[in-house]
């Protein structure tokens, strides 16, 4: 068997459409969480803030890792993905997408009205947690694959990898706040 990985086996079109759905999601995200932040009630503010973690973690994180998966192809074997491990990737970044929206939108008080600034730390804390997000949804999307064989990783592309979902994650809690 031969343990070679290609990653463009259907075309880099693929590639594409990931981007594209990861660019879209993102941006749904953003909007949805700053919509948000001045909704009229409690129940509006936290359905926004539900579709924009779905948004985030689900369409602009998860799918697209996903979508440019179909396109691996390791010759000599089979590529399959463990349903629980898949489930596992997806809850991952949605919950912390949750989390720091939650952290970076808090309710209106007499104090403080809706869509007023934030200060760093919230900010900074929500994309802490972002990045943990991605980051555990690589590592179970690695876990998630089943071919003959090993999967191996190296250990600076996961650090490089996680750097960029730290990066990214601070970026998204920017245009939030």
């Amino acid at each position: 068997m031969s343990d070679e990985l290609q990653h463009f086996s259907m075309g880099t079109w693929i590639v594409a459409l990931a981007a594209v759905t990861s660019f879209i999601g993102v941006f749904v995200g953003i909007a949805s969480a700053r919509k948000a932040m001045t909704a009229p009630n409690p129940r509006q503010r936290y359905l926004w803030l539900a579709w924009g973690a779905l948004s985030i973690g689900g369409f602009g994180a998860w799918l697209p890792h996903y979508i440019a998966m179909v396109g691996f192809e390791v010759y000599g074997s089979v590529v399959r993905y463990d349903v629980v491990w898949i489930a596992i990737s997806f809850v991952v970044p949605v919950a912390a997408a949750a989390v720091a929206l939650l952290i970076i939108s808090p309710p209106p008080t007499k104090h403080r009205r809706a869509g007023t600034s934030v200060g760093v730390s919230r900010p900074a804390g929500g994309a802490v947690l972002l990045g943990i997000g991605f980051t555990g949804m690589d590592l179970a999307i690695v876990a998630s694959l089943e071919i003959q064989g090993a999967v191996n990783s190296d250990i600076v592309l996961t650090t490089a990898s996680a750097a960029i979902g730290f990066v990214v994650g601070a970026g998204i809690m920017w245009s939030v706040s």
